[in-house]
């Protein structure tokens, strides 16, 4: 892997590269940018590992073939011409694969950069020098660098230095700062932050204004960004607060509250029944979402949490219930025997014929299935004891159930349910189909 590469005239350094970066650090909210990481996110956790970031550094490197030979610089043509093939988005620009690159290398420390602006800046060197170092900043650095040179020189600013700076002019200010500021600006999608807008800018009073208030923008932004990064990948789910919320209301309303009646609210819950509560809500919401994205239906996650919280008694997975000793119990999503013989094709010429017209797509998962549980006796009674399994029996019967209802989902549910079953079916298409 090569050390640096340089884009632009600039070095950007590959050595020692971070570990497990999140996307939206990286890709800024940019759309365009995150089709380029979930090129290199090979196991789809919307964090970049440093494997995933030396194999990206290893590609982009490899595109720089000057004539054949490694001259270590990308040109627009040599990026252009290599990452095509990276995604099938044609709204990606060059720029785009250049800011990607600029996300995750380093050009230079911003902290040391702005010591070494104030050290330059305050001595008697030529003004070369300042324009050398003030050079140095770009996108990625810019901000370190204003607010680094702001804590140690807190009477004068960064920008009004430079205009004091013999034979310096509040031109440069513009150039050396202003410019990777708005470009930092950009990459965040910050509205309404233009090189426009400095340009018109005549005194540097009015230029620091304009500075410190697209720096406060971005940190805001970033921010948030940041809060977001820190959320597990299965939190960010569209469908997580949809399924939690589904899974509170189911849980809440058979919490008893000790006068003849249940809780309405988990703040009126005893503080250590709280946690409890808590973390079964979790539990359950975070295992309805992994196997409806298994199974292909996360835009029903919801129906699918509702359906699971009525049908296995408002989500009672205790060993009590699910060993009963009578081997009633059907699993949490009430699967019976004669469901189980269907998806094994056991059940006679019309179970085999149903199956073959509402399974198919799960084929595969089935085949696992059998070679675990060679039957379909086998797999009623591991469903009475494995809620997760239970779980996954149900999603494909209830799909069986959608499909045959003409792909309609309140139609598919009273089918799985008797007829005497409705859900919330809200934000929830009305319909889905399956391939």
């Amino acid at each position: 892997m090569e050390a640096a590469v340089q884009i632009d005239g600039k070095n950007y350094h590959f050595g020692n590269p971070q570990n497990d970066i999140g996307i939206n650090e990286i890709t800024r909210n940019n759309q365009n940018l995150k089709s380029i990481f979930e090129y290199f996110d090979k196991n789809g956790d919307n964090k970049l590992s440093t494997e995933e970031i030396k194999q990206a550094f290893s590609v982009f490197t490899k595109l720089d073939q000057a004539n054949g030979k490694k001259d270590g610089k990308l040109t627009d043509k040599e990026i252009e011409n290599g990452l095509k093939l990276f995604s099938k988005n044609s709204k990606i620009t060059t720029a785009d694969y250049k800011n990607f690159i600029r996300s995750l290398a380093s050009t230079n420390d911003g902290k040391k950069l702005a010591n070494d602006l104030l050290t330059q800046i305050s001595g008697p060197s030529l003004n070369d020098n300042t324009l050398a170092l003030l050079s140095k900043i770009d996108e990625t650095n810019v901000l370190e660098v204003i607010k680094q040179y702001n804590k140690i020189s807190p009477k004068e600013s960064l920008a009004s230095a430079v205009d004091n700076e013999w034979g310096l002019e509040i031109k440069d200010v513009k150039s050396k700062i202003c410019s990777p500021l708005v470009a930092r600006a950009k990459i965040l999608n910050i509205k309404n932050v233009s090189h426009e807008q400095y340009q018109d800018i005549k005194n540097i009073s009015d230029l620091n204004k304009f500075i410190n208030s697209t720096v406060k923008r971005i940190e805001t932004v970033e921010s948030k960004i940041a809060q977001t990064d820190s959320i597990e990948p299965i939190k960010r789910n569209r469908q997580y607060k949809p399924v939690s919320n589904v899974v509170t209301m189911q849980l809440i309303k058979r919490f008893p509250n000790g006068k003849g009646g249940f809780y309405t609210d988990i703040s009126q819950m005893p503080k250590n029944e709280q946690a409890k509560y808590l973390e079964k809500a979790e539990n359950i919401t975070k295992m309805v979402i992994e196997k409806c994205q298994k199974y292909d239906i996360e835009e029903i996650a919801p129906v699918i949490a509702d359906v699971l919280g009525n049908e296995s008694g408002g989500y009672n997975f205790c060993k009590k219930s699910m060993e009963n000793p009578g081997g009633l119990y059907k699993g949490v999503m009430q699967v019976d025997f004669k469901t189980c013989q269907c998806i094994y094709s056991e059940g006679g010429k019309i179970n085999e014929a149903w199956h073959k017209a509402h399974f198919s797509q799960d084929d595969a998962r089935i085949d696992e299935m059998k070679k675990k549980y060679p039957t379909a006796k086998d797999l009623f009674q591991a469903i009475q004891k494995d809620v997760e399994l239970g779980l996954e029996v149900g999603i494909i019967a209830l799909k069986a159930k959608i499909h045959e209802a003409k792909n309609s989902v309140s139609g598919g549910i009273s089918k799985y349910c008797g007829g005497n079953y409705s859900c919330n079916l809200l934000n929830v298409p009305s319909t889905i189909n399956f391939i």
